[in-house]
């Protein structure tokens, strides 16, 4: 996208509007100074990586020689977004669903505690 701080786009795998390119988290943030926007994946090269993908597998299916996968795999995951979406994942919402599950444990604790005080069972 670009290194200007007023034109970064600041939602996750979001587009931008002109280059197609992809908003990708960065998480090394020691070495963030090395950090190539050109690299980063856009819809075309994404679109291309799905085309090929389907391909194969449609390839695949059709040679009698192979074993028959119905096997569903997500298509990020056969596409240059995959490490991004990996890394997001586990720095970023595997921390929040931990925080987000505690906090539910502690309002039922809270409710159960409640409901023995007032014999509310």
């Amino acid at each position: 996208v670009s290194t200007h701080r007023n034109h970064l786009l600041k939602t996750v795998f979001s587009c931008h509007p002109k280059t197609g390119k992809i908003c990708v988290p960065i998480f090394d943030v020691e070495n963030s100074d090395k950090f190539d926007p050109d690299s980063v994946p856009n819809l075309v090269e994404l679109s291309e990586e799905i085309n090929v993908s389907l391909e194969s597998r449609i390839k695949n299916e059709e040679d009698e020689s192979l074993p028959n996968k119905k096997q569903k795999i997500e298509n990020y995951k056969r596409t240059s977004l995959k490490p991004y979406i990996e890394q997001f994942e586990q720095i970023f919402l595997k921390g929040l669903y931990k925080d987000i599950k505690e906090k539910f444990k502690k309002i039922a604790v809270q409710k159960q505690e409640k409901a023995a005080i007032v014999g509310d069972w």
